[in-house]
């Protein structure tokens, strides 16, 4: 796993293809924050305003999340979460 996706990367795999624990450039965060309005943009996490997918036992929308990582100065993919 490569530790940064970057934009090449969801050109040629045609889809955000970012897998756990890896961090996203910065070409790639600015494409998802303004692409349509977050979800949720603060507190050290950024998700998409498009769900994802949804919990089928709850109802609940899941947003691809993303992790503030200070030390990196990157957002870094932790995974499918309900709304923070």
């Amino acid at each position: 796993m490569e530790r940064i996706y970057t934009d090449e990367q969801w050109e040629k795999d045609g889809i955000l293809n970012v897998k756990i624990g890896q961090f996203v450039d910065k070409k790639v965060f600015n494409q998802l924050l303004n692409s349509v309005p977050p979800q949720t943009y603060g507190r050290g996490f950024f998700q998409p305003g498009e769900p994802y997918s949804h919990d089928w036992n709850t109802g609940q929308a899941l947003y691809k999340t993303f992790q503030y990582v200070d030390s990196e100065k990157l957002y870094k993919y932790i995974g499918l979460r309900s709304a923070l």
